[in-house]
């Protein structure tokens, strides 16, 4: 009908469970807010800059997109976001956003995506190939990490093809490759960006990060060179990986099938950094809003209504910590005191 105003978010995780989650927190919405609906598509993260350039190009967007730190800029010099600013203080104001995640999403003065979930980077590995391995300790510094990695690759046939590969990191051109990539670039004291967000990466940290990448990636499989999330992810269920650098303790899929040979360090440093405080990666994913479809009658208000209404913290607590736990984690005060206090009396 007319008064109805319909809602499309384009969002990147395909796995069953948090399809579901987001759909949880939409279904809600809209029983609480008859006049508008809400639609939830995946596209897969690898596809996203090309589809949000395409659709900004053609006027065709949705209303909304889920980014992160690395992903909304060519869209945004494309000239296709709209400003968040009125959002982000009336979401900072009621649950107070962690600066660290908000600025990853500010050009030229203003807010152009809102932040509702984070990701930290940690080195994980099995146990029981450590164990195996004759390895005693989890690496603290990259020296340590490679001797590992080579220790932990395993060829049992002789067939020259090992079973175990001691690492699995990814070369190809995709956004994981990036996120592998900055995990350990940020442990060097390196940035893609400097302090005015201007591209830095022509220094000696990355030079040192690339050698080290390199050298690592010896030890992954030759077929990794073309994997991304669902390969790496698969080929470590498998237990074909006896270390990866991945974001969180993660996948319930590991707890559900009851694998417990799992555990996580914290990211290795460069040899000589082991007792300086040293960076993590984290991930900021934030939602963004397109301006052709927030200049649609209603639009704007829906959004920022919806918007609003996954902050809260019991929508936003589905959104972080029951979507993946351990994975994605909170960007807001209130869900971070308040509620993981609340679950961890009253269910757990």
């Amino acid at each position: 009908s007319n008064n109805t105003v319909d809602l499309v978010i384009w969002q990147h995780e395909a796995t069953d469970q948090r399809i579901e989650a987001f759909q949880a927190v939409i279904d809600r919405f809209m029983k609480a807010n008859p006049g508008i609906t809400v639609t939830q598509e995946v596209v897969q993260w690898d596809d996203d800059q090309m589809k949000m350039l395409s659709a900004i190009s053609s006027g065709e967007t949705p209303d909304m997109n889920v980014t992160k730190d690395t992903n909304w800029q060519a869209a945004y010099q494309a000239g296709g976001l709209y400003p968040m600013d009125e959002i982000v203080e009336a979401v900072d104001e009621k649950e107070t956003i962690y600066d660290v995640s908000l600025k990853s999403f500010k050009a030229d003065g203003k807010y152009w995506a809102l932040p509702f979930q984070k990701i930290s980077h940690v080195l994980m590995y099995r146990p029981s190939m450590f164990e195996a391995a004759g390895i005693e300790e989890a690496p603290k510094t990259w020296s340590e990490l490679l001797e590992c990695a080579e220790k932990l690759t395993v060829d049992k046939n002789g067939d020259g093809q090992p079973e175990v590969y001691g690492a699995g990191i990814t070369t190809g051109r995709v956004s994981l490759t990036t996120d592998m990539f900055a995990s350990f670039l940020v442990k060097s004291g390196g940035d893609i960006f400097d302090q005015d967000g201007k591209v830095d990466f022509d220094t000696e940290e990355t030079k040192e990060t690339l050698e080290f990448y390199k050298e690592l990636a010896q030890y992954s499989p030759e077929a990794s060179s073309s994997w991304s999330w669902g390969e790496l992810e698969n080929n470590w269920a498998a237990g074909k990986l006896a270390m990866i650098n991945y974001a969180s303790p993660n996948l319930s899929k590991f707890f559900e099938s009851e694998d417990f040979d799992i555990a996580s360090v914290a990211m290795p440093v460069p040899d000589g950094l082991e007792n300086q405080e040293t960076d993590t990666l984290v991930t900021n994913l934030a939602i963004l809003c397109f301006k052709d479809a927030m200049e649609k009658e209603g639009h704007y208000e829906a959004t920022k209504k919806f918007l609003e209404f996954c902050m809260e913290p019991e929508n936003n607590w589905l959104l972080t910590v029951a979507m993946e736990p351990a994975f994605f984690l909170p960007v807001t005060e209130t869900v971070s005191y308040t509620h993981l206090r609340a679950h961890e009396t009253d269910q757990y």
